[in-house]
């Protein structure tokens, strides 16, 4: 477990995370590209400005966290969950973006 780490800004290509609970703290505008965040749990993480390119998010939950522009620009993301997250796609191509099972409100 990951307590309360400040990263504003923090570097952090290639991380790679697996079975972690990060909770608290911020990476708000980290940039990870090609980062691996496997069986992991985020809760109350600021991640506003986040940058995630060609990252790959697999069996996540996200809890909690402001994650208003944020970027995952060529991510591959599998059964991730956004809960109570401050989450806004604007001028999004998704025409191949695979939506199958997704659970989109309000």
């Amino acid at each position: 477990m990951l307590e309360g780490a400040e990263l504003d800004g923090a570097q952090l290509e290639g991380l790679s995370a697996t079975d972690v609970r990060v909770a608290g703290g911020s990476l708000a505008n980290a940039r990870a590209r090609r980062s691996r965040w496997l069986r992991t749990e985020l809760a109350g993480v600021r991640l506003t400005g986040a940058d995630l390119p060609e990252a790959e998010l697999r069996d996540v939950v996200v809890r909690d966290c402001p994650a208003d522009l944020s970027a995952f620009a060529r991510a591959r993301l599998k059964r991730v969950v956004f809960e109570r997250c401050d989450v806004r796609l604007a001028d999004c191509d998704l025409t191949r973006a695979d939506l199958r099972g997704a659970r989109l409100r309000d």
